[in-house]
């Protein structure tokens, strides 16, 4: 199991030692004097008797960015200002809450309802070629480099998902919903009578037939 003791605030103030994990190797590594590392040994297997884990249910895109560091660390980070000891990682396709005990993991629970969050924004045939192109693309890898947030247009059902970081989903969102504003193809369809439409047929054909006789009359010459 990828127990990843953010907790080591917990560790670090009841012994004397840095606390680290090795994500690669799976493993926690204590620094520090024997009498310290031996407490900390003793605390660490305490704390992973009483720690509580569940899955969570979280956006395709939210698992995507969870499964990256930047992903993870965020949340981590927003967690630890709320003071609670949790942390949610992807395993397998499945993304999972771990915490301390089980009222931390009820807490974590409320709060990343919170602090996750998706928009769905909907568009039309107007923003189509917008929406394919060149300056559209560079705007979402903008978007989507920190790691915060995914922004994933869906053309079947016409609607743009964002989500991600709650803070960042609002802000993005309405950008999003700004850029479309300004960014708009459209297309004008003039009914005429039939009368007017064979007037309109016969002045191009006679534009045409003036242009063919002009390039004749220039090649003769």
């Amino acid at each position: 199991m990828k127990l990843i003791w953010e907790m080591d605030s917990a560790l670090s103030s009841s012994c004397k030692c840095v606390v680290r994990f090795d994500k690669q190797m799976h493993t926690v590594i204590l620094e520090g004097a024997i009498g310290d590392i031996t407490a900390a040994n003793i605390l660490l297997y305490g704390m992973s008797l009483a720690s509580a884990i569940q899955r969570v249910e979280v956006h395709p895109q939210v698992k995507r960015l969870l499964s990256t560091d930047n992903g993870e660390n965020w949340l981590t980070e927003d967690f630890r200002k709320q003071d609670i000891a949790a942390l949610v990682y992807v395993k397998d396709g499945t993304a999972y809450l771990i915490a301390r005990d089980e009222d931390t993991l009820i807490s974590a629970d409320k709060l990343l309802k919170q602090f996750i969050s998706t928009q769905n924004i909907s568009f039309d045939d107007s923003h189509a070629c917008f929406l394919r192109s060149t300056s559209w693309s560079q705007t979402v890898q903008a978007i989507e480099a920190p790691g915060l947030i995914s922004v994933h247009v869906d053309h079947s059902a016409k609607k743009i998902e964002v989500a991600g970081r709650t803070s960042d989903v609002d802000l993005w969102a309405a950008e999003i919903r700004e850029l479309l504003k300004k960014n708009q193809t459209s297309t004008r369809i003039i009914k005429h009578t039939i009368g007017v439409v064979r007037l309109l047929k016969k002045q191009e054909s006679a534009i045409n037939k003036d242009i063919y006789q002009g390039g004749r009359y220039e090649s003769d010459s």
